[in-house]
């Protein structure tokens, strides 16, 4: 018979790990209660999570999950899985509270629900956060179209100039926001 809390911990990291797609496995050895307070704390901030496992318990619960076995085997030894919607916030969030510490170590992750090496989490560090991306996405949408709009407005700037030429050399001064006089 399964211990009780051991079911309610499986269903607990099935519940929350089932649409997780961006993971990170940090190995913690050496961090005081204190100090894996204050990186949770540092971590909420920047929208991340992190929770410490039972690696046999969580290794069961993601296979359950469908996850990819290079990812579960990185479940080894006193690890926290650190998880959260943007990648790169997530791991810069570990990289800069471990600046002074140093005692966390990354043993590899999950990006997009494929399994990533160590090195490719480090990688992370270097990308854009996801707002910065959707920035560059929008603006590379909207330059095209201000160009547009703006040759349009030229084009619209060009022809007032000519009805307005036209208009001085017709009949004298008047522009082209006057009406004639009406004729009585």
């Amino acid at each position: 018979m399964p211990n009780k809390i051991n079911v309610y911990m499986l269903d607990e990291l099935r519940s929350r790990f089932s649409d997780v797609s961006n993971c990170v496995v940090v190995s913690y050895t050496g961090l005081t209660s204190a100090e894996m307070t204050d990186l949770r704390a540092a971590m909420r901030k920047d929208n991340g999570s992190l929770m410490v496992v039972k690696n046999t318990l969580a290794s069961r619960a993601l296979k359950e999950l469908g996850r990819d076995e290079k990812f579960v085997a990185f479940l080894d030894g006193p690890v926290a899985l650190a998880y959260g919607e943007d990648p790169g916030t997530l791991v810069r969030s570990i990289v800069d509270w471990d600046k002074k510490k140093k005692k966390l170590a990354f043993k590899g992750g999950m990006l997009a629900g494929r399994a990533i090496e160590q090195a490719d989490v480090l990688n992370l560090v270097n990308m854009l956060s996801l707002p910065q991306m959707q920035g560059m996405a929008v603006g590379a949408i909207a330059a095209p179209l201000a160009s547009f709009l703006n040759v349009c407005n030229e084009v619209m700037r060009g022809f007032i100039r000519v009805a307005d030429e036209l208009a001085k050399k017709k009949g004298g001064e008047a522009g082209p926001a006057e009406a004639p006089a009406p004729a009585t």
